[in-house]
This record gives C-alpha cells, structure tokens and sequence, in this order.
C-alpha cells in the first residue's frame, strides 16, 4: 500500500505543482530549464572543444599511386628498365608550433562561447523576470478595478431605492451607472495588456506554464551591486575571452613565418628482372612575399586586438552607466513608494471617506462621492505601478550582480 500511495503522487503531482501559482523564482527557473538558446550554445561549446582536439593532430597523410619513366612513342610497360609502379606516403608537418596553437584557438573559441553562455543565461533570467512583472502589474490592477466595479454595482442598486422612494435623484443612478462603465472598460485594457504579457511571457517559460496564474507577492531581492564588481561581468568574461581568442589567433599568425614542411617515402617495382627502387623527398613551403601575406595577416590581428581592448572599454562603461541609472531608478522609486504610501492614499481615504460623510448628511452630491472613489482608485493603481517599477529596477540591478548572487 505504501509504495501505490509513493506511485500515484509520482504521477499526481506534478499536475498539483503546476495548478499552483507562479512564483517570481519560477518563472526564472523555468525559464533556464526550458531555454532552447542555453542549450543550443552548450551543444556549440561542445563542439569547439572536440575541434580542439581535432586541429592539434597532423595531417592526414597521401597516399600515392602512379607509374613513372614510362615510354610513349611507342607505349610500353616492359621496354624500359627505369619503368616503375610506384606507391608512396607522404606526410606534411607544419611548421613551428601550428598544430598546438590551432588546438588552442579552438579551445579559446570554447571558452569565449562559454562565458557567452552564462551571459545568456543572465540575459534569460532578466528578461522572464521582467516577462512576469508584466503579467503581474496588469492583473493586480484587474483585481482592484473589478472590486470597485462591484462596490458600483451596491451603489447602483442603493440610488434605484431611494430613487423608488423618492429620496434620491436619477441623475444620481446614471452618474454611477456611467462610472461602472467606464470602469468596466479600463478593465477590458488590463485584460488586453495582461493577455499581450502573457504572450510574452511564453517565449520564456513556455506555454502551459505561462497559462498560470501569477502569486500575489512581489518578490523581494536585496541585491545591490557595486560598480567595482562589473570587472567581472559576464559581458565582460565574454569580451576578455574574445581577447584570448583573438592573441591564440595573433601567435597562431606569428607562427606562419615558418615554413610547413613534408616528407614523401615512395617505393617503385620494376619488372623485366630489374632492381625495385627506394624514395625519399623532402618538401619546404616557399613564402615568396611574407611582407604581403604573414606580415600583413600579423598585421591585420594586432588591429582586431586593439579594436577588441577598445571595445572593452566602451562595454565597462556602458555598465557602469547602466548600474548607476538602475540604482538612481530605485531610489526615486522608493522615495516615491513612501510617499505615496504615507501620504497620498491614506489622505485620499480619508476625503473619500468624508464625502461619503458628507453626502449622507445631504451636504454635498452624489457626483462627489464617485469622483473621490475614482481618484482613490487612481492613487491605487499608480501605487500598485510604482510597486511593479519598483520590482523591475531590482530585477535590472540584479542583472548587474556577480554571478552568486543572480536571483
């Protein structure tokens, strides 16, 4: 029994996980479990690495069949005693250390796209944060909007009594009446941006993933990078590692100065009673204008280097740039946050509260009721958008983090 009890929640729950609500670090995880792109730049690295142990090993050698000293005029294979069926192997070595060198490259390739992966997973675990915060803010602000729509919906139906009982004012029906719709239809545009999110949302974590509903909570990183740290940056592991590439590539170009070489050892048959004849050949690669081609080829590698050290540059400073706006975003952000939270909204429930006062005592309209619950509304709702905001300036700082500390 206990082990069918062990079986059926094997089979049951994953179902029950994924009925349940979609967390912030779900979605995350999700998508880097689930991301054809990491998994595609896995099976590159893959292949640079069995590159590498390929371009380290000599040339395959020739072999070589061929007939040699043969008569034409008239043909014969016999007539001559130089005649001879000769089979050969030659081997090419290149020269100096090519071959060690070009394993490096492949390896340094390995690497560069390596450091490319984990900036792409960087990149994945940003963008589907981001993707999630999109379906959250529009569907939180849905639930907001649908509660005041049902508290419309009470008023309504309170202002059609008293209107019954002659102690209300039917202009005061259809301003409510008025309201609701206009509710009504700034739902229909969070249904509408919520469903675009959603979209979205699959090219990260898939489609029956997305289809979940999203957790109440926002989540909560703490992560606060330091300029200092960029240095070691994964865009930044990515360019140095294109450095190294780039230096094999420049030794590997040095390296073409010497010469390849070969060595050919034939062996020829002779018939006619004849004596078989031994070979050997010795083959040098000529460079017949190394300030035109090696020298050049060096050349046009040191101007990629400094292009590459350049580039780096710009990169650090487009982090650096980048951390210090996030950091600013988050700041003004919180600053807001307080004030809206301390201020604004319990000030503007406490007017909407002596309207609503007021009205009953008649000293004021219906109209001013509706306009005070509107406008807390509003308050609401830009609160609820700064929180989201809020939330993707973390998600953005986090980008710029080291690596341990990626959420």
């Amino acid at each position: 029994m206990f082990f069918r009890i062990l079986l059926l929640l094997a089979i049951v729950w994953p179902a029950l996980s994924l009925a349940g609500p979609l967390t912030f670090d779900d979605a995350v995880r999700l998508a880097q479990e689930s991301q054809p792109l990491l998994s595609g730049r896995q099976a590159a690295v893959r292949a640079d690495e069995e590159r590498a142990v390929a371009e380290a090993q000599l040339p395959d050698p020739r072999l070589k069949l061929g007939l040699i000293n043969v008569p034409y005029a008239p043909f014969s294979l016999s007539s001559e005693p130089m005649t001879q069926a000769m089979v050969s192997i030659e081997q090419t070595f290149p020269g100096g250390d090519k071959r060690r060198l070009r394993g490096e490259v492949a390896q340094a390739n390995a690497a560069q796209k390596t450091a490319e992966t984990g900036e792409a997973a960087r990149m994945i675990r940003r963008e589907a944060g981001l993707a999630w915060l999109d379906v959250w803010y529009p569907q939180h602000a849905l639930a907001r909007i649908q509660a005041l729509q049902q508290e419309y919906r009470y008023q309504i139906e309170a202002e059609r009594i008293r209107l019954a009982t002659g102690k209300g004012e039917q202009k005061d029906v259809l301003a409510a009446q008025v309201q609701l719709d206009l509710l009504q239809d700034r739902g229909s545009e969070f249904e509408a941006q919520s469903a675009k999110a959603r979209v979205a949302l699959v090219r990260w974590i898939g489609a029956d993933a997305a289809k979940r509903e999203l957790a109440e909570t926002l989540p909560v990183l703490t992560i606060r990078p330091d300029v200092q740290q960029l240095v070691a940056h994964s865009q930044m592991a990515t360019i140095d590692k294109s450095i190294a590439v780039l230096e094999r590539e420049t030794a590997l170009a040095r390296e073409a100065l010497k010469p390849d070489w070969s060595m050919e050892l034939g062996y020829g048959a002779r018939g006619a009673g004849q004596t078989d004849m031994l070979s050997v050949q010795v083959g040098f690669e000529l460079q017949v204008a190394p300030a035109k081609r090696q020298d050049r080829q060096i050349a046009a590698k040191l101007e990629e280097l400094d292009a590459l050290q350049a580039q780096r540059e710009d990169r650090l400073r487009i982090l650096q740039a980048g951390l210090q706006s996030a950091l600013a975003e988050k700041q003004s952000l919180e600053t807001r946050i307080a004030r809206y939270r301390n201020d604004i909204l319990p000030v503007s429930k406490q007017r909407t509260e002596a309207t609503l006062v007021s009205y009953r005592n008649g000293k004021t309209e219906f109209s001013s009721v509706l306009e005070a619950r509107r406008a807390e509304l509003d308050i609401e709702l830009q609160l609820l958008a700064l929180q989201a905001a809020l939330a993707r300036s973390e998600v953005e700082l986090a980008y710029f983090a080291p690596e341990g500390a990626q959420p």
